[in-house]
């Protein structure tokens, strides 16, 4: 975890813990970093709706079926459990919103496609690199989208398994 304030905006850069597998040891310690990441929001933030906060990066969580390429395939799987899905509602309880799912709530758009099987050009792909925002900011936001463009490769480029998330505000 990463943050600045630059002039009233504090913005907070996070990768999440990917928890490996739900059997994994590594799965309850990522359980376990959501759970004190809101601690620490709750904390530093207080109130969250008096600030000007932004946290983004990769949570290695899809937020909900709309937010994945296979729900019935994916279900109970790792990004996929109702574990995770409930430390993303515990942001969200903190007064922080999914800035995307805030302006286009029923859109399927994914950020992370996995290198095998061809699954970029398949569209088979994840939203879990996310834009949490108060309500501050939320009342900025104009746009937000996926770079799928960069995404792309490019000559003997190998690119990222990621795509960035871009959010415009006013």
């Amino acid at each position: 975890m990463i943050a600045v304030r630059a002039e009233s905006l504090d913005f907070i850069s996070v990768y999440c813990p990917n928890g490996k597998s739900t059997g994994h040891p590594d799965f309850p310690r990522k359980l376990e970093w959501f759970d004190s990441l809101a601690e620490y929001l709750s904390e530093a933030f207080h109130p969250i709706g008096r600030h000007q906060l932004v946290i983004t990066g990769d949570y290695n969580i899809c937020p909900s079926p709309l937010d994945t390429w296979d729900e019935d395939l994916l279900r109970d799987t790792i990004f996929h459990t109702g574990a995770e899905r409930d430390r993303i509602g515990r942001l969200a309880a903190l007064s922080l919103d999914d800035l995307f799912r805030s302006l286009y709530p029923e859109e399927r758009a994914f950020s992370w496609w996995d290198y095998r099987g061809g699954s970029f050009y398949r569209n088979q792909g994840l939203r879990i690199d996310l834009m949490l925002g108060s309500a501050p900011v939320r009342a900025r936001v104009k746009r937000v989208y996926t770079d799928r463009d960069f995404r792309k490769k490019r000559g003997e480029e190998t690119p990222s398994d990621h795509a960035p998330v871009i959010a415009v505000l006013e």
